[in-house]
């Protein structure tokens, strides 16, 4: 086990192989000839997005007045500082002032601040609760490391989350965050940074199932629902407590969020210490885990995972299961299940030991007792 907090960022980056392109190719030819009218007005942006996503000039489809929206910028990489939490008895506002700042993130050039409608949280198609891991979908900023502790709490301990936000009635939500000793509540309006009618960071919860070609191309399609706030909420909320978009949004450690969101200490694993029985209890016992993928780009491009663009460098990833049957650990992108990327990718543990760097193990669900309470 280590703690070694020198150890680089995951950043976030998008890479495309060239199998990816050649389905890009595919796709766009496709669309010049009209075969894809079929599926309504929407689809010339929801090619673009995808396109987008894919050649790493894009992040992961979102909804928009026309459907899915494209992004224009691949998550920033990350810079060298370590953001910090307000200090404990620190009691600044933190009720629901003015929006909180993203000016410096390339990602968010050009939004701005608009109101998104839609309800806290829905128990969507093939959810399993309305805090559903599958919600989450990182947009244009370096937060890799809070949307997949976000998403390995909504795999594990959905009641957490839920118990942690608080609708006011007045168009404004509550956050409470564990600081130090004590509590901080953060109160935020759904006013979300907003370029062509989408959220440019994290993406609104339930967008539809995508549309699959030979199996292979996922193209997710909105079809007018609401869609859920919770984790754009969360996001805005935990940037408010760390001083800004800016701060959260070039890399970091998934340390930070989880202290914050469960109260409970996190452990690092380097992968040489681990065994695959030791991720079964992890996963048996309930306990939230984020990985890093290689955070050596030299080590990357050798291995085959990053060479054919299943993995990229400098990211988190978090772990949706294991099947002891097969030694295998699932492990998924919170650049989302319904963008190109999929379900989660089933890997063996030696691929584990290979391909990424450390594991982080929150157990805040074997300590249910002394999770949050409001």
């Amino acid at each position: 086990m280590t703690n070694d907090a020198s150890r680089p960022f995951p950043r976030c980056e998008r890479g495309a192989s060239a199998v990816e392109w050649a389905l890009i190719v595919a796709l766009v030819a496709l669309a010049g000839l009209g075969a894809w009218q079929v599926f309504g007005e929407s689809i010339d942006a929801e090619v673009t997005c995808v396109a987008g996503a894919v050649s790493g000039t894009g992040g992961p489809c979102g909804p928009g007045s026309g459907g899915g929206s494209p992004s224009p910028a691949p998550p920033p990489t990350f810079a060298a500082f370590r953001s910090e939490a307000p200090a404990s008895g620190d009691r600044r506002d933190m009720s629901d002032s003015p929006d909180v700042a993203f000016d410096e993130l390339e990602g968010g050039k050009g939004a701005e601040y608009r109101r998104v409608d839609g309800p806290l949280a829905n128990l969507g198609e093939g959810d399993r609760h309305a805090f559903d891991p599958s919600d989450v979908h990182q947009g244009q900023i370096g937060d890799c490391y809070l949307m997949s502790t976000l998403a390995s709490l909504a795999s594990t301990n959905p009641d957490l989350l839920a118990r942690a936000i608080t609708e006011n009635g007045d168009g404004t939500y509550t956050v409470t965050f564990h600081v130090g000793n004590t509590t901080q509540a953060v109160t935020v309006s759904a006013d979300f940074p907003v370029r062509d009618g989408a959220p440019v960071f994290a993406a609104l919860g339930d967008p539809s199932p995508p549309f699959r070609l030979f199996g292979v191309v996922a193209v997710p399609f909105t079809d007018g629902h609401n869609l859920e706030l919770w984790p754009p909420l969360f996001e805005k909320a935990y940037a408010k407590l760390m001083g800004s978009y800016n701060r959260v949004g070039n890399g970091g450690y998934p340390n930070e969020p989880f202290k914050a969101l469960t109260g409970e200490e996190s452990q690092n694993y380097d992968r040489s210490d681990l065994t695959f029985d030791d991720v079964c209890s992890w996963m048996d016992g309930g306990d939230a885990v984020v990985v890093a993928s290689l955070l050596d780009a030299e080590e990357a491009k050798r291995d085959p995972m990053y060479q054919d663009g299943r993995l990229v460098a400098f990211h988190d990833y978090y772990l949706a299961g294991v099947n002891k049957d097969r030694g295998t650990l699932l492990v998924q992108n919170p650049w989302g299940w319904n963008s190109w990327d999929g379900a989660p990718l089933e890997i063996t543990f030696a691929d584990f030991q290979r391909s990424f760097s450390y594991a982080v193990r929150n157990p805040s669900h074997r300590r249910a007792g002394r999770s949050l309470e409001l």
